[in-house]
């Protein structure tokens, strides 16, 4: 995953044009954490876009099924080798990632055709026991408390299975007590997630280990950001090089309007650090949401000449100038994106269109390619289409085709009920 990739301030449709990259390239776990980290973020600050929350849904569940898929294939593959217990394991994390039921009865049936037959695997449609009744009374059966062990075990293994190499291996040396404080945090029950993450931290005191960056998560999902912001304060205090340390401390910052903190923090890092671009980045973005957009634009540009021309910089710089009202450099940079889109045959970014077809519009172009290009994306971003049918509306009535502007006038009607 990139240095580009830390930086967090992106809208779920930025994350969604991530996880398509990592599609694209096959790498189907990447892709999944992607659709999935959209996802939440579009529910969380977006519920009204059900257009964007479906569409992520759908491609999270295809990245899990791709995923499952090279499960299976390599499963396959150490089976021709008689590595049956490690062929049987990745056909348990293949099982839990897919939602196809016939998929799931061939893989029972491919995992029962094994010298150990996984008797303990659940039943097609059964869902894991969560996490957090980990920590319940004993249950009078050892074989039901032993299946739901080993339940979180291979959903622990699905989750940490999608990212980097590096923070798979560390993340699966850390114990029973982070594995059920992982799950735990992805199933939603963060206090459990809290406890757990802090008997991890005490297991395992390496100064480097990544738990309390978990355990700042949590906290944040907790809405305890003070506890977050001590945890991560003190990690990056042992940790001055950690890139996700200063992603999530700022996110903090941002959301307590402390940016003269986030920009101190940024200011003081390691030069090692600073020469990578999320550092920078993030610096820009603490003064873009200070308001303070000269200095947000004066570190944007100089971001743009450092490490070039990346749609991530062009994005900030054209929101800043925006802000800065400056509208014509904003239209100009939004253009430019979507020319080199469409030169490299990528798929556009609705929101990059949209910005560039609202300023275009705001500076008096009612041309008929303005018009096609709302026209289209009312399909591409059905979530705005209220506004796209009035901008149409509008591009018809300066044009002199009342009858047109009236039928669009009343999609947008429509749209807004």
């Amino acid at each position: 995953m990139g240095l580009f990739s830390l930086f967090t301030g992106k809208s779920p449709e930025e994350i969604e044009m991530i996880g398509d990259d990592y599609q694209a390239a096959g790498e189907y776990g990447a892709a999944k954490v992607e659709y999935d980290k959209a996802l939440e973020k579009a529910e969380k600050k977006s519920p009204e876009k059900q257009a964007l929350i479906r569409r992520l849904s759908e491609k999270a569940g295809q990245a899990r099924e791709a995923l499952a898929g090279t499960h299976i294939k390599a499963a396959e593959e150490l089976i021709t080798q008689e590595s049956f217990q490690e062929a049987e394991d990745l056909l348990y994390l293949a099982y839990e990632l897919t939602s196809d039921e016939k998929r799931k009865q061939d893989i029972k049936a491919r995992a029962r055709s094994l010298h150990q037959a996984p008797a303990d695997m659940p039943a097609a449609g059964a869902a894991a026991e969560p996490a957090a009744q980990s920590h319940a009374p004993a249950a009078e059966d050892p074989d039901a408390d032993e299946a739901a062990d080993q339940d979180d075990e291979v959903h622990f293994h699905v989750l940490v299975s999608s990212l980097p190499e590096e923070m798979q291996n560390a993340y699966e040396s850390y114990g029973q007590s982070f594995m059920e404080g992982y799950v735990a945090l992805n199933q939603g029950a963060f206090e459990t997630a809290v406890a757990c993450f802090k008997t991890a931290i005490s297991e395992n005191p390496a100064p480097d280990a990544w738990i309390p960056l978990e355990l700042a998560t949590a906290y944040m999902h907790l809405e305890q950001p003070e506890n977050a912001r001590e945890t991560l304060e003190a990690y990056i205090q042992s940790n001055p090089e950690g890139l996700r340390a200063y992603q999530l401390l700022c996110e903090i910052y941002w959301e307590t309007g402390d940016f003269q903190a986030a920009a101190d923090l940024l200011k003081r890092s390691p030069e090692g650090v600073k020469q990578s671009a999320a550092i920078p980045m993030l610096l820009g973005e603490t003064y873009y949401q200070a308001g303070s957009y000269e200095a947000a634009r004066d570190v944007f540009m100089d971001c743009g000449e450092r490490f070039g021309n990346e749609e991530l910089i062009s994005r900030a710089l054209a929101k800043t100038y925006e802000a800065m009202g400056d509208f014509d450099k904003a239209r100009r940079l939004y253009g430019e994106m979507l020319n080199a889109c469409s030169s490299c045959g990528a798929r556009v970014d609705p929101f990059i269109k949209s910005r560039f077809a609202e300023l275009s519009f705001q500076a008096g172009d009612t041309s008929t390619r303005l018009l096609e290009t709302f026209l289209s994306l009312v399909r591409e971003d059905p979530d705005n289409r209220k506004a796209y049918y009035d901008r149409i509306g509008k591009i018809y009535e300066a044009s002199g085709h009342a009858a047109e502007a009236r039928r669009y006038f009343g999609f947008a009607e429509s749209a807004a009920g």
